[in-house]
């Protein structure tokens, strides 16, 4: 089998005001007692921006 890259999993976030955006899996954390998720979003969204 060859070694190719995978694309990280496309993972759903709601914002404060209540938007869906599509954000990628970048990398996750075991904590005692829960898991912390690393998850990009576009810039615009982790700016505080948009239309």
């Amino acid at each position: 089998m060859a070694d190719t890259p995978h694309e990280p999993p496309p993972i759903t976030v709601v914002i404060p005001d209540g938007q869906e955006v599509s954000g990628r899996l970048q990398e996750r954390q075991q904590v005692p007692d829960a898991w912390l998720y690393k998850v990009a979003v576009p810039g615009e969204m982790a700016a505080g921006g948009g239309a």
